[in-house]
């Protein structure tokens, strides 16, 4: 559906400025709002489908792996 589409776009924003770093000036819902999120929860649960994994653990492996 449409919100199932615009999600997609915004995670994957949320996924760029965590690989940027801008989880060291910001909190992980902090940066998903400025993504278009209203809702804590919502993000959480968008993230977490989307990726399998929750924002600390992506920003954990994506900062391991460089």
């Amino acid at each position: 559906n449409f919100l199932s589409f615009i999600n997609h776009y915004r995670i994957e924003e949320v996924k760029a400025r965590i690989e940027k770093g801008d989880f060291f000036q910001h909190t992980f819902y902090g940066i998903a709002q400025r993504c278009g999120f209203k809702n804590k929860s919502t993000f959480y649960k968008v993230f977490r489908d989307a990726t399998g994994l929750t924002p600390k653990a992506y920003a954990e492996e994506v900062h391991q792996e460089a």
